[in-house]
């Protein structure tokens, strides 16, 4: 059985690697370079050709071939991702010029495959993981946001554009998400590691905030219910950075407004 993801055979593709004298260096990064593949994970490298090298995006297409029969591929920019095999294994292959490769939070942890010169080794030795810090003005503008989404929110749905409320409810969630993951140290995308982010209750309430399709009394009850998670995540970012850090208004004169908007006459259904 074609194994994927962490257990993924790659002795190929390394001896590949190693067998091309174009290739200056070649890194794994993400989380096979970091210990924490599973088997649904993707290959991340960065493959440093060397100047001179003609046809470049030519010829990491070849080197991905390695890794097996070559499924789907597509470039944006300078990344070229594939899927490779029977069960269509991603790979993100990066690439690089020779003298592109220096010292960065990319480099942080990654695993050197091949380094003609010993340069890969020194530049993962000299790059540190990119903190991630979270300030006062920059939370309290997000926050401040959250409040704005509800009275976009409750117009959008009282005028009947049920579809641009609910996208903005779901934009909205992910972006309370993504405060309290930098609130505690982490950059995501999307949704990713709310599992293991959110304590209990928190997830509950984005479950709940979630909105699950484009009616009227739908968008209200999750907009509702994404006050109650924007509420938690003022809480929980005033406990870290302080109350300065929390724009202050009156909620219930706030919740009064939205009733008021949804009891107008004249939306569209």
């Amino acid at each position: 059985m074609t194994r994927t993801g962490a257990g993924f055979p790659r002795a190929r593709f390394e001896r590949a690697l190693r067998a091309d004298s174009a290739v200056a260096s070649a890194l794994y990064t993400g989380s096979l370079a970091a210990g924490g593949a599973d088997a649904f994970s993707d290959i991340d490298a960065e493959l440093a050709l060397k100047a001179g090298c003609a046809d470049p995006r030519a010829r990491v297409e070849s080197l991905c071939a390695a890794l097996g029969p070559l499924q789907f591929g597509y470039w944006r920019d300078r990344l070229f991702t594939a899927f490779v095999g029977a069960r269509w294994q991603r790979v993100d292959l990066r690439l690089l010029a020779e003298r592109e490769l220096r010292p960065g939070p990319r480099f942080a942890g990654a695993r050197v495959v091949v380094d003609r010169d010993g340069q890969a080794v020194g530049v993962v030795a000299a790059s540190r993981p990119e903190p991630v810090r979270l300030g006062r003005e920059e939370a309290r503008e997000e926050l401040a946001c959250a409040i704005d989404t509800q009275i976009y929110v409750a117009l959008h749905t009282a005028r009947g554009a049920l579809w641009s409320a609910q996208g903005e409810l779901a934009h909205r969630a992910q972006r309370l998400y993504a405060l309290l993951a930098r609130l505690r140290g982490r950059e995501v995308f999307g949704f990713r590691e709310a599992e293991a982010l959110l304590d209990r209750r928190e997830r509950a309430l984005l479950e709940r905030a979630w909105p699950r399709a484009a009616k009227r009394a739908e968008l209200r009850r999750t907009a509702r219910a994404l006050w109650r998670l924007t509420e938690t995540v003022r809480e929980r970012v005033a406990e870290a950075l302080g109350a300065e850090a929390v724009p202050q208004l009156d909620a219930h004169a706030l919740l009064r407004a939205l009733d008021r908007i949804h009891a107008r006459p004249g939306g569209r259904a």
